[in-house]
């Protein structure tokens, strides 16, 4: 129904301006279309700039929980290393014990040596695991290393300081609002040429109607889908900044988000964004859509925003160790939280760090 609107409002137009109506329209949009380029441009700069401070930062926080795991890692190893001299020395104490007929030292010794074992198993099962939270999170670090690398050079090919991503996001923003007074300016001169064209057959009356009929046919575009897709593009191409395209080609996400998107009645872009916070977080990029469709379905039930329930999965899942196929579990028992305690997934994502 809006596009049959916006084409009625097109003949009108047409048939008001005449035979000029074309040459006249086609300078404008082509006009229109070269400024709305320059600031697309801009646009994808200032989001892999974004990306690229965010994927930074990323790094840092996993780089941090990989000297905790270091530190944790030699920390075991030198307890799991007394366990072996103390059940060294309990055997030793159990063979004089033996040898001079001592049964009750032997069994008090032997209740030690048992004892003992059970700690040292447990000391060996914890750091096995903290083993394999050491190869997860440095295998992640190569990745987002990976990823950074080429951001970067996505960055520096286009001119901008990566040492400098401050001044650069200021240098844009400055063209960014030229472009868009550009725009402003070509829309008043288009204005003022449609007012005075001679060529036009019509009253003054009705060429204030064919400029007004412009007006609504511009502000239906832009207002309406344009904006839209143009919002969606930009969140999608932030998604690129980060994802690991090979494994996950970008039509595939899109394709998935926008399914996504048609099932729980969220914008495409707001899943988009999700999708990328989601990829910064930690998760792969095949499982990320996945993770966002488990986040999206915990704040409906959880009474969370979705940017709430990525936090508070991503936070159980990383400390944890647990790998992505299990979001769905987890989300499970955090509704089962607040359907028996007295507490919300809005309000646990806020204390489960601390948790």
């Amino acid at each position: 129904a809006g596009s049959q609107r916006e084409y009625e409002l097109l003949f009108k137009l047409k048939a008001t301006l005449g035979g000029n109506f074309s040459s006249t329209f086609k300078t404008a949009v082509d006009a229109q279309k070269r400024l709305a380029d320059s600031t697309k441009q801009i646009n994808s700069l200032q989001s892999k700039i974004d990306g690229y401070q965010k994927a930074s930062s990323a790094i840092e926080r996993n780089r941090g929980k990989l000297t905790q795991l270091t530190a944790e890692h030699d920390r075991l190893q030198a307890e799991l290393q007394e366990t072996v001299q103390k059940k060294k020395a309990l055997q030793r104490a159990m063979e004089t014990a033996e040898a001079e007929g001592n049964i009750e030292d032997y069994k008090r010794l032997q209740n030690e040596l048992s004892a003992t074992g059970r700690e040292h198993d447990r000391l060996k099962e914890k750091l096995n695991g903290n083993k394999s939270q050491i190869q997860q999170t440095t295998a992640t670090i190569e990745d987002q290393e990976r990823a950074l690398d080429s951001l970067g050079r996505e960055l520096r090919e286009a001119g901008v300081n990566t040492d400098d991503l401050e001044g650069a996001n200021q240098r844009l923003q400055k063209s960014y609002d030229g472009l868009k007074t550009s725009q402003a300016n070509l829309q008043r001169l288009n204005e003022e040429q449609n007012r005075i064209k001679e060529s036009i057959s019509s009253t003054k009356t009705q060429l204030l109607g064919t400029v007004g009929a412009f007006s609504a046919v511009a502000a239906a575009l832009y207002a309406g889908p344009v904006q839209a897709a143009q919002s969606y593009e930009t969140a999608l191409a932030k998604v690129s900044t980060i994802a690991d395209t090979q494994a996950v080609p970008l039509e595939k996400f899109s394709q998935e988000i926008m399914a996504l998107s048609n099932s729980t009645g969220v914008a495409a872009t707001a899943i988009a964004e999700d999708v990328y916070n989601a990829i910064s977080a930690g998760q792969k990029s095949g499982d990320a859509v996945n993770f966002v469709t488990n986040s999206t379905m915990l704040a409906k039930a959880g009474f969370a925003e979705t940017s709430q329930t990525l936090d508070v999965l991503t936070t159980i899942l990383n400390a944890y160790g647990m790998s992505a196929d299990k979001v769905g579990t987890v989300s499970d028992m955090l509704v089962q939280i607040q359907n028996k305690g007295k507490v919300t997934v809005g309000e646990l994502s806020s204390v489960m760090g601390k948790i």
